[in-house]
């Protein structure tokens, strides 16, 4: 009977500290983001992951709008400004320790086709470690011209510990864009101490079930 104590706590640990859940960060959700409107950042708790939103550059507040989260001026109110923008999204394990997830896609707003008779509205991105600054239109990826949503897939899921948004300059002067959602597929890609402990606490578990049968 010990012996099938000792294998099924093996089991279990090793199963609960390799579990990875899809999340997706939903910046419409008024319950999570709506009190990040008018600050310079604000981080939302998502149980074992938190988001950090930080408006750049210098002076710049997060603006809640029904349609996502946007950048306004530094007295705040509405996110067409006009202005450069960028939204810093930084991801902590619940230990407050930077963490890295899989992103595998993204939705934005306010991405219009041939506005104010110019080519296009456009946005960028770019991600650490290791991310290019990459611009994206309506024409790169599935696009509602209601509301200029766009939702951009990547090819492959990329690693981030940060992903950040940031604003495209035409000759009229810069492109506004607001963030709806984030998809992750992954949000325990890197090992934290509990779940070390928990890995642990399996091997030691059937560590100790292959122990007895070898003195038997």
């Amino acid at each position: 009977m010990k012996k099938i104590i000792l294998l099924f706590v093996g089991i279990i640990a090793l199963t609960f500290a390799n579990t990875a859940f899809a999340l997706q960060i939903d910046f419409t959700d008024a319950s999570k983001w709506s009190a990040a409107d008018g600050k310079n950042s604000y981080t939302a708790d998502y149980g074992n992951l938190s988001v950090k939103a930080s408006a750049l550059p210098l002076l710049k507040k997060l603006s809640y709008q029904t349609d996502g989260m946007g950048v306004s001026g530094w007295i705040g109110g509405d996110d067409e400004i006009g202005l450069k923008e960028m939204i810093s999204l930084s991801f902590f394990s619940n230990l407050g320790e930077l963490k890295s997830v899989l992103i595998s896609s993204f939705t934005v707003s306010d991405l219009f086709e041939n506005e104010f008779f110019c080519a296009d509205e456009e946005g960028g991105f770019k991600y650490s470690p290791g991310g290019l600054p990459t611009i994206f239109s309506p024409a790169d990826g599935d696009y509602n011209p209601d509301g200029g949503i766009l939702t951009y897939h990547f090819d492959q899921p990329v690693a981030a510990a940060n992903f950040t948004f940031f604003g495209v300059k035409s000759l009229f002067g810069w492109k506004d864009f607001a963030i709806q959602s984030l998809d992750l597929v992954d949000v325990a890609s890197v090992p934290e101490p509990a779940t070390m402990l928990l890995f642990g606490t399996g091997l030691i578990g059937i560590a100790g079930v292959s122990r007895k049968k070898f003195l038997r």
